[in-house]
């Protein structure tokens, strides 16, 4: 059994706003560029989880499905502060 290891979550740069109109378009160049790498990044994280959650189910693990929810909350809290 090798245990999955959590993978690293690159923020986001700040979100470009129409409010600020003489950086909007620099802001908004560097936060499209850095989505592929957060969308890797997502897809890493959902690939851990679910390895979390089969090693569970298997018997593989000494975590509970409440560690698996923990790990998810936590997951979904960080993705919603890195939306700003």
């Amino acid at each position: 059994m090798t245990t999955p290891v959590r993978p690293t979550i690159t923020p986001l740069p700040p979100v470009p706003s129409r409010q600020d109109p003489d950086t909007f378009s620099d802001k908004a160049d560097v936060f499209v560029s850095a989505l592929p790498t957060f969308s890797d990044d997502m897809d890493d994280l959902a690939d851990y989880l679910e390895a979390l959650a089969d090693d569970v189910a298997d018997g593989q693990s000494s975590l509970t499905l409440d560690d698996i929810d923990d790990a998810v909350e936590q997951s979904l809290a960080l993705f919603i502060a890195l939306q700003g």
